[in-house]
């Protein structure tokens, strides 16, 4: 794959990830897959098939393959995006308990504060337990805390969900 490519699908990409951002600030529509899919799938296909036809009838041959080049990666980006958008946006015990140390004023909670925000202590438990297996969290005493790679998640999260317009605890 040529630079050129990379940097047109990425760009393309890049404009329909701004589009998304900007639609999502100004009202998130009822139903987001849908428009994921107008805004990401539809407009750029239909853009670079256009573009592809009018080429072919000016005769220009010898950059139709980049052109499909372009659009497999685009399709690619925008396809791995659009499947891991409803993870992003669903409300995830995990992540609501990541949240809700690094927002408490000390930055710790202790188990019980945590079990205390949810009716299912089973969950909320094995929830911990898988949070500190995967060295997001873990134990100071009472208290569980944030580890470096939890607050980097975190705040990668928390910039995501600003970005697209939604706020902390709600899908």
């Amino acid at each position: 794959m040529s630079p050129d490519v990379f940097l047109q699908g990425f760009s393309i990409f890049m404009v329909c990830l701004a589009v998304h951002i900007i639609v999502w600030r100004v009202r998130i529509p009822r139903n987001d897959i849908s428009v994921l899919f107008f805004i990401f799938l539809v407009v750029p296909v239909l853009g670079l098939t256009g573009t592809a036809a009018v080429m072919c009838w000016r005769g220009v041959t010898n950059s139709l393959v980049e052109m499909l080049e372009v659009l497999i990666l685009h399709i690619s980006l925008a396809s791995a995006y659009i499947a891991t958008y409803p993870a992003a946006q669903a409300s995830s015990p995990s992540l609501d308990i990541l949240i809700s140390i690094a927002t408490s004023m000390n930055k710790r909670l202790t188990e019980d504060d945590i079990a205390a925000k949810y009716n299912d202590i089973t969950l909320v438990k094995s929830r911990i337990e898988d949070l500190r297996g995967m060295m997001f969290v873990s134990q100071v005493g009472d208290n569980i805390v944030l580890t470096a790679t939890g607050e980097v998640l975190i705040c990668l999260f928390i910039l995501y969900r600003r970005m697209i317009g939604l706020p902390l605890g709600e899908g």
